[in-house]
């Protein structure tokens, strides 16, 4: 399989021309803008011309939709690079097989495998396929720039990709990587840990300016002069977050026994995602839920350290049967959402799991 699916990787790049429209659809967190950034200049390095386009997910839209469909026909695209985001997935995989119609698709990608394959032409890659690294820290932006590097010389962008694995919690998988990155770089790890900061608040906050970090990112000259017009955010987003774990551990539901608390987050901004880190690294043998609304839905973040509840399959089997509801991601690190109506039944039937968990 290892030398399958790199056969396969290679196959689809040595394909690629200066002809060729090619489109980048990537994930809005961390490591997928700068899976981005990395695919984007290799991919201007293979081809001698910039990707036609670039789109970034939300936290509000799936990345595929109707809507993206049609906008990469209108573009005449006919290539798609698309990392961090799983299109095995079966919601995702209806709109992946749609687009394969008109161009072929490649997935860079390391959450959980759904499928081996995402349809023919097509190529999945997943750190499962080749590598004995733990998935979840073998972070998308890594996988670029080690795939594509297979292929161009991205000296350079070594510390983007370190950007990504902190983001993802895999710079310990990479140590001997990760230091060497920001030395050559010249930063420090207190600069990566702004940097992450700054685009998790933007995303956050001012999410249309997210394209605006991606091309920062891009074209930055000096990696310590990086994304220093949006630090406003990581201050605003930081006095938030302080206020919320406040109320975390004054309004949680707590069930010991079952090493599980959930909580609703109030706050205007969707900081689910954000809280749940910080909290996951105080309470890293309890299994965290939260649930932020969002319109008619309640997205849910899951985390669990040490990893004695996989937790994107708890959130699957949680939302199994309710209308809309969706979960995927790694096993200490997943996400998901169901109709605010549906919270009752959830809650019930995450207890119904953890307890047969506990008996067991």
């Amino acid at each position: 399989m290892p030398l399958k699916v790199l056969a396969e990787f290679d196959r689809f790049v040595n394909s690629l021309s200066e002809k060729d429209r090619i489109a980048i659809i990537t994930d809005h967190d961390t490591d997928g803008v700068t899976a981005g950034v990395i695919a984007f200049k290799a991919l201007l390095q293979i081809t001698g011309k910039m990707p036609a386009m670039v789109i970034i997910a939300s936290n509000q839209n799936e990345p595929l939709s109707e809507k993206t469909v049609k906008v990469l026909k209108k573009k005449k695209i006919n290539k798609v690079v698309c990392p961090d985001i799983s299109l095995d997935q079966k919601e995702r995989l209806f709109f992946a097989r749609k687009i394969s119609k008109f161009a072929k698709i490649l997935n860079i990608d390391h959450h959980k495998v759904y499928a081996k394959s995402i349809g023919k032409g097509n190529v999945l890659v997943k750190p499962q396929f080749f590598s004995k690294i733990d998935p979840s820290r073998y972070a998308s932006a890594k996988m670029c720039f080690d795939l594509f590097s297979r292929h161009t010389n991205l000296e350079g962008s070594e510390w983007i990709a370190a950007l990504g694995l902190y983001g993802d919690w895999g710079e310990k998988a990479w140590k001997g990587f990760f230091s060497s990155a920001l030395r050559k770089a010249g930063i420090s790890l207190e600069k990566i840990k702004e940097l992450h900061g700054i685009l998790a608040a933007v995303d956050v906050l001012e999410k249309k300016r997210l394209p605006e970090c991606f091309n920062n990112l891009l074209s930055v000259e000096k990696p310590a002069n990086s994304l220093r017009s949006f630090a406003k955010y990581r201050q605003r987003l930081e006095s938030m977050l302080r206020e919320a774990e406040m109320d975390f551990w004054k309004n949680a539901e707590c069930h010991p026994k079952l090493e599980y608390c959930f909580y609703l987050a109030s706050a205007k901004y969707g900081i689910a995602a954000n809280l749940i880190n910080r909290l996951a690294k105080k309470a890293q043998k309890t299994t965290l839920i939260i649930g932020q609304r969002a319109g008619k839905e309640i997205k849910l973040s899951a985390r669990r350290s040490d990893r004695k509840i996989a937790v994107n399959e708890l959130l699957e089997n949680a939302v199994k049967g309710l209308k809309e509801g969706s979960a995927g991601g790694h096993e200490p690190a997943a996400g998901g959402k169901i109709l605010a109506k549906d919270l009752g039944k959830f809650k019930k039937k995450v207890l119904e799991i953890l307890e047969k968990k506990r008996k067991k």
